[in-house]
């Protein structure tokens, strides 16, 4: 059958990256974009290549369900284990460091034993999560590939080789997170009083494996990570019930956790615990980006960006533009320079478009 095509090419602006993934289904629904096999070109300071925690891998047959169960850190490979997309092409900015410029060829499927969603990728990224399973553990398995490569201020990147097979392409999405130009680790201040981001990285610290081709030493490695994300979601959910802990909580992170709750209540009274534990669980190997440069700065990244676009198939299927501001990703008071710059460029990229603002529907 064949694909329909807009009049205008739609571009949906939320607040929550994860909200984007709602107006790509619409466009795959619409027959638009095929089922299967989509490539998406995101641009964003982060990778949002995690997966929903204890998630069943057959949520993502339930788009309901789904939209309910996705944060932004984790919307894009719910959707790539449905078959919607195969091909994925992170575009990060110098200052982002959680996955290394390359070619990632992997497979993603639902883990046998648990019935959740794994990779066989054993990038320090995935592995810090406890996201990796071997092929062998995989049902439904599918092959993806991952393209990351940083942003070239001279639009370099535009004449590597890996990125020949999207500009031959006259159908993909272009998904731009703001924080791509300016954005804060929002976790980094909060309760710093206590110092208590850098303590935290020292108890959620993550070791890989020496040799990721030797499968039982990644399989080791997925055991420990996987026992101590566990354990200190299970100290801080008592932390959050109780206010406090003792040493008869059995836990080798007893100790650690007993001395970081003395030192922070020495500076506040009220704590929440379980966004503690969520701020430790972003420190891995690499931790949040943090990046906020003056506004000469980015509209050099902008003029940039605007060379990247003119570079693109002359159709976009669909774009999904996040604002990330709300929880400080991209700073509050750079937004909407930088969305009405992007919206700016978009326009002049592309004949016709329809913006549709979505975030001020839901603020209604």
């Amino acid at each position: 059958m064949a694909l329909k095509k807009f009049s205008s090419t739609p571009i949906y602006v939320v607040e929550n990256h994860n909200e984007a993934l709602e107006f790509i289904y619409r466009s795959i629904g619409s027959k638009h974009m095929p089922l299967y096999d989509n490539v998406l070109v995101h641009f964003d300071s982060h990778p949002d290549l995690l997966i929903p925690s204890k998630m069943p891998a057959d949520t993502v047959f339930d788009k309901y369900t789904l939209f309910d169960t996705l944060s932004i850190e984790n919307w894009i490979l719910p959707a790539a284990y449905a078959g919607h997309i195969n091909v994925i092409i992170w575009v990060k900015p110098s200052w982002s460091d959680q996955i290394a410029d390359g070619k990632y060829e992997f497979f993603i499927g639902k883990e046998k034993s648990s019935d959740e969603i794994r990779v066989t990728c054993t990038e320090n990224y995935f592995l810090s999560d406890a996201l990796f399973a071997p092929k062998s553990e995989l049902q439904n398995e599918k092959a993806i590939t991952l393209i990351v490569t940083t942003f070239s201020e001279d639009n370099k990147l535009l004449q590597a080789d890996n990125l020949k097979q999207l500009l031959d392409r006259e159908i993909f999405i272009l998904d731009i997170d703001l924080d791509f130009f300016a954005t804060r680790n929002p976790f980094q201040d909060m309760y710093k009083n206590a110092n208590l981001y850098e303590k935290l990285k020292k108890l959620y610290s993550f070791e890989p494996p020496s040799n990721k081709d030797d499968v039982n030493e990644v399989l080791e490695c997925m055991k420990k990570r996987h026992k101590q994300l566990l354990d200190l979601e299970s100290i801080f959910k008592h932390l959050d019930e109780n206010d406090s802990l003792n040493e008869d909580f059995e836990s080798e992170y007893t100790p650690q956790v007993i001395s970081l709750v003395d030192e922070i209540k020495k500076y506040y009274n009220q704590v929440d615990w379980l966004l503690v534990h969520h701020m430790g669980c972003t420190c891995d190997d690499t931790g949040l980006p943090h990046n906020v440069p003056d506004r000469a700065a980015i509209s050099e990244s902008l003029k940039s960006f605007s060379g990247f676009l003119r570079a693109l198939p002359d159709i976009a299927t669909v774009i999904t533009i996040s604002r990330s501001s709300e929880d400080d990703y991209c700073p509050l008071e750079d937004v909407d320079f930088i969305q009405n710059e992007v919206l700016t460029y978009l326009r002049q990229r592309y004949v016709s478009t329809d913006v549709r603002l979505k975030y001020t529907e839901e603020s209604d």
